[in-house]
């Protein structure tokens, strides 16, 4: 397992919060999501090879992921 952070800065209130940790945690491998909207971080915990579709599910999602 490996734990990385991703900064998506449109995360702006719970609803927000929610809705990314949901979207990242339905895929294959990621066994944990924390999205914190006032930092606007997304840490994920999971398979190293979740972190480009963690990316894709966020944006897909409607928060675009800063790099």
């Amino acid at each position: 397992m490996s734990e990385y952070t991703l900064h998506v800065p449109a995360m702006s209130c719970a609803s927000c919060e929610t809705m990314v940790r949901e979207a990242a945690t339905r895929l294959p491998g990621v066994a944990c999501v924390d999205a914190d909207a006032e930092t606007g971080t997304v840490t994920v915990t999971g398979e190293t090879a979740t972190h480009e579709r963690a990316v894709r599910a966020i944006t897909e999602a409607g928060y675009p992921v800063e790099e």
